[in-house]
């Protein structure tokens, strides 16, 4: 368990020190957010602001916008909705394809020397695109075989206690099929991590066999995967429960607390991307420590040098 500890931590510091060593790419991958954030916030601010003026609540929104306000905005706008709803998944699904995009040359910085070229980011986006396209229908397969496992909880159920249990059994049961389909969701994401890293490190085509490295780096080594994907969830957390107080005491109509608001939320940003970053650079770190293809001696921790290893991760 110690050296566990050891390896996630190294991991997780290599992969911090090359987030935030990379400042050019830091930087593209938030101009790349901001774009996509205005191209959706832009259009609904002028839905907003056309419509904030016959609102009865529009005054409420130098606190932000309210549920009270957003319920008017459908009732009065639901010509408009099937528009705002398109716009919106519109939205998602370019961002999710930007960000699949960007990943590629993020990982290809990341797995060399760190340093920032634009011909090896714009390239290494380009390169794998296709291939984490490629990947992503093949990991549908993994992803419809995980949502069986909630399924199946609800089938025993039934079988167990008959098609009418016992109430404090389903309350039970909702809340273990929760937590099966949060586990499932999280393993699902480390392994399309771990498969994407496979395919730029090894330069493999065949997305396929990429994910199916993915799944066996995962499942082989669960305490030491988890456990780095936990420790970033965990900083992420922290991050934002710092931000919430922040952004609610600069709640105000003066144009200091407004300012103050945007410069504090576009640093919570920043540091959102620099721990998408801190992600890649750690699990790559963690895949040449686990994989057979990138076993290498310097990247072992031997047993007898746990102490100075954990004195300098922490």
């Amino acid at each position: 368990m110690t050296l566990d500890v050891v390896v996630i931590l190294s991991s997780l510091k290599s992969g911090a020190a090359r987030a935030w060593s990379t400042k050019r790419l830091l930087l593209v991958l938030y101009l790349a957010s901001l774009l996509v954030g205005l191209s959706v916030a832009l259009p609904l601010r002028k839905v907003f602001m056309g419509f904030v003026g016959s609102s009865l609540v529009g005054s409420e929104l130098v606190r932000g916008v309210t549920v009270d306000f957003l319920a008017e905005l459908i009732t009065a706008n639901l010509a408009a909705a099937p528009a705002l709803v398109g716009m919106l998944v519109f939205g998602s699904i370019a961002s999710w394809l930007l960000s699949l995009f960007l990943s590629g040359g993020a990982l290809a910085i990341l797995a060399g020397d760190g340093r920032y070229r634009a011909d090896e980011f714009w390239g290494g986006a380009a390169k794998f695109f296709g291939r984490f396209l490629r990947l992503t229908l093949w990991s549908t397969l993994l992803l419809a075989a995980l949502s069986l496992l909630p399924l199946s909880i609800q089938w025993t159920e039934g079988l167990v206690f008959g098609p009418d249990p016992y109430q404090y059994i389903s309350y039970w049961g909702g809340w273990i099929r929760a937590g099966v389909i949060l586990i499932a969701l999280f393993f699902f994401r480390m392994c399309f991590d771990y498969a994407r890293i496979h395919a730029v490190l090894t330069e493999e085509k065949r997305t396929r066999r990429s994910l199916w490295h993915g799944v066996r780096l995962v499942v082989r080594h669960p305490i030491r995967t988890a456990g780095l994907a936990v420790s970033i969830v965990v900083l992420g957390a922290v991050a934002l429960l710092a931000y919430l107080p922040i952004s609610g005491a600069l709640d105000g109509s003066t144009m200091s607390l407004v300012v103050t608001a945007i410069v504090a939320q576009q640093l919570y940003v920043l540091w959102r991307v620099a721990m998408r970053l801190t992600r890649y650079g750690s699990q790559l770190a963690l895949y040449k420590k686990l994989s057979p293809d990138s076993d290498r001696a310097s990247d072992r921790v031997p047993l007898e040098q746990v102490p100075n290893v954990v004195a300098e991760a922490t």
